[in-house]
């Protein structure tokens, strides 16, 4: 028979079966490119509070990683949704592999042309697609969770302690100050 052409091609099946029942199905064969590009993240959690900027972290793709594209027939989707499922368009975008920042050894990074500083607390979800000219596609994720504060401490229990430690002095002056007066009138 023949070859299967480069591509995605339909494939009939007539399947009979009974006196006079018969089913039909189409599948979809993928021919040729069928592998998409993989890389790593270098974070898979981040903890911002909010008013920090972001920035997207590094990701790596080795030439094995590759898998015989070329950095220019690689186009790199990034997102930043914020808590709430809304996309931040300011900082969302696409680019080809070839077009960013990177090392020697495959390690490329998603510049911003402008800054964003975290508006409100929750949890942010970051997502980058790579998708090669044959429409393979490789996705990674990570979640920033943004703060309100920079402490790890409540401040409600900060200054429940502070209140503790004070009375706790004022109680050790009075015992002290009991007992030297006590000593007095014994005396």
């Amino acid at each position: 028979g023949e070859g299967l052409a480069v591509g995605a091609t339909g494939i009939g099946c007539l399947c009979g079966y009974g006196v006079s029942g018969s089913n039909s199905k189409t599948f979809t064969i993928k021919v040729g490119d069928i592998e998409a590009v993989q890389f790593e993240l270098s974070t898979t959690k981040e903890t911002k509070t909010v008013g920090d900027a972001f920035s997207f972290r590094t990701f790596t793709v080795t030439t094995d990683d590759l898998g015989g594209d070329s950095a220019s027939n690689v186009t790199v989707t990034y997102r930043l949704v914020e808590p709430g499922n809304t996309e931040v368009s300011a900082v969302s975008g696409s680019a080809k592999l070839n077009k960013l920042d990177s090392t020697d050894a495959g390690v490329y990074t998603i510049k911003l042309d402008s800054e964003y500083k975290f508006q409100k607390s929750g949890d942010y979800t970051v997502e980058i697609t790579l998708t090669d000219d044959a429409g393979n596609k490789s996705v990674q994720k990570y979640t920033i969770s943004v703060s309100t504060t920079t402490s790890t401490t409540p401040a409600s229990l900060t200054m429940l302690s502070t209140i503790l430690i004070i009375v706790g002095i004022l109680l050790i002056a009075g015992v002290i100050f009991y007992l030297i007066r006590f000593r007095k009138h014994t005396a």
